[in-house]
């Protein structure tokens, strides 16, 4: 009687056993446990098995692995983009644009516009300076605000802007100071002096 079943139907992991196992297995069953013929016994398809199991566990360990560390890269690279003291830029729009193309030379900041969540996250565990706490009421008045809505704005923001540099025909490749406040100016909107005396005419 023949005691082993079609290789087709052998699950293994909650998945079928490996095509180039299963294409071994001896139909007949014959031999003592020891591969005959270049046929695979049954005792062979339990080794077989317990291979392919460790080597999904090996996979899985490994696909872990990589994350965390591709976690731990990503979190040192985005040290490097922001100084601890690092702050929210307070200024007008023209300066909040250069900082947005540019960066801040002086201090080292990568373009606002490279930032991510996980460069400002840290400013959510600071408290709040006195000036901060000026004309904050109610409940939350003493929290400050989560640093990826203030993150958001500014990119939903700046990204308008450039929408606008776009559709006037004036977007630069050049990043210089200079090439930067050139798109700044091409911009018909009330951010630029003059706007007004520019829609009456």
């Amino acid at each position: 009687m023949n005691v082993f079943p079609d290789p087709a139907e052998i699950v293994v992991d909650g998945g079928p056993i490996p095509a180039a196992a299963a294409a071994t297995i001896a139909p007949d069953g014959g031999g003592s446990g020891a591969a005959v013929g270049g046929h695979l016994t049954l005792n062979n398809v339990r080794d077989e098995r317990l291979s392919f199991v460790e080597a999904k566990a090996t996979s899985r360990r490994y696909r872990s692995e990589s994350r965390r560390a591709r976690a731990t890269h990503h979190t040192c690279m985005a040290a490097d983009r922001v100084p601890a003291d690092w702050r929210f830029p307070r200024c007008g729009v023209q300066d909040l644009w250069r900082q947005w193309w540019i960066g801040d030379t002086v201090r080292q900041v990568s373009p606002l516009r490279s930032l991510e969540h996980v460069d400002v996250n840290h400013l959510d565990n600071l408290p709040l300076a006195d000036d901060e706490m000026h004309g904050r009421t109610g409940g939350y008045g003493a929290r400050r605000r989560l640093s990826k809505k203030t993150l958001c704005d500014m990119r939903f923001l700046m990204n308008w802007m450039t929408e606008r540099v776009e559709a006037a025909g004036h977007r630069e490749n050049n990043t210089t100071i200079s090439a930067v406040d050139r798109m700044f100016l091409s911009m018909n909107c009330p951010f630029i002096r003059g706007w007004r005396s520019r829609q009456s005419e």
